[in-house]
């Protein structure tokens, strides 16, 4: 069975793309199976556990595809292992070993320690959305961690003289 993202021919009029391959890294783990969700949304005709399961698997690599290959090692036996069959226990089973294990302190983390990258003021702007969407704090904490490094960042752009 080839795990390659590249060899799906969907027969689909969707013109949504197959989702990301994922290797296991904890920080693509939420985007993977958003991706998965948005697929499975625009194309109907995967309307069964089996069928969302196989495409999962088949958009896996390294690691995940390594730690899915003893299942997969049994597909022809039956009963097939449920997780082949069974997409919510697939994906369950994949964000327990394979997600962040705490992504509140890693967006803490990320947003604490944001403004040492040297980023256009756009990017810096995006990333400190996305991870202040994941804090837990009140809107304060956010908003202290801005003007705090967000002014020494503006200081840094140059920004054309009128």
């Amino acid at each position: 069975m080839t795990n390659n993202n590249a060899q799906h021919n969907e027969p689909s009029n969707s013109k949504v793309r197959l989702p990301s391959a994922f290797n296991g890294k904890s920080d693509q783990c939420n985007t993977f199976f958003s991706q998965l969700a948005v697929y499975f949304a625009a194309n109907p005709s995967y309307n069964t556990d089996g069928r969302r399961a196989m495409l999962a698997i088949s958009c896996v690599t390294g690691p995940l595809f390594a730690f899915l290959e003893p299942f997969i090692a049994q597909m022809d036996q039956l009963p097939k292992p449920k997780i082949l069959t069974n997409y919510a226990m697939l994906s369950s089973d994949l964000i327990n070993a394979f997600s962040d294990s705490n992504p509140v302190i890693t967006a803490e983390t990320q947003l604490r320690s944001l403004h040492r990258e040297n980023l256009p003021f756009s990017i810096y702007a995006t990333r400190f959305r996305m991870y202040a969407q994941q804090v837990e704090w009140n809107h304060y904490g956010p908003t202290n961690v801005l003007k705090e490094h967000g002014c020494a960042l503006l200081r840094r752009c140059s920004f054309p003289h009128e």
